[in-house]
């Protein structure tokens, strides 16, 4: 996977190396494990957030509204994470019903929320974005 996250106006990059979920349609969610890596610490705090999509023939397009948070529940935020640093985070994120098997893709962003900067998403191949795509994930 390795996407590297890193802004054009502040300083700070970090990686994100792979990912762990679960789909759990009981509790209408999917539970989340990120693996990141420290490089140069951030020089501003940055929240995640994520938007779940979906589709099926029934519901038509599935979107969930964008949720934010920090990362490690706030207790070791990306201004901390230093080169050779391997952080997990876990998260639980709830879905909205669907009324058939989709299969959801989450996108995961990297968010100033002082500044509103975003962070660009340097993937493998090269190329830059604002978001990386976790998935596809069958449900249920």
């Amino acid at each position: 996977m390795a996407a590297q996250f890193s802004s054009a106006g502040y300083p700070g990059t970090f990686t994100l190396e792979g990912y762990r979920y679960i789909a759990d349609p009981a509790q209408q969610a999917i539970s989340l494990e990120l693996h990141w890596r420290g490089q140069q610490p951030t020089e501003r705090p940055y929240q995640f957030e994520w938007v779940a999509l979906a589709e099926n023939p029934i519901d038509g397009q599935v979107m969930t509204v964008p949720v934010f948070w920090w990362p490690q529940n706030g207790n070791y935020l990306t201004p901390c994470w230093r080169n050779g640093d391997f952080v997990r985070d876990s998260l639980v994120l709830d879905l909205p019903f669907v009324s058939q098997e989709v299969t959801w893709e989450v996108r995961l962003r990297a968010v100033d929320a002082r500044t509103g900067d975003v962070m660009q998403i340097r993937s493998p191949d090269g190329t830059l974005s604002e978001a990386v795509s976790l998935g596809p994930i069958p449900y249920p």
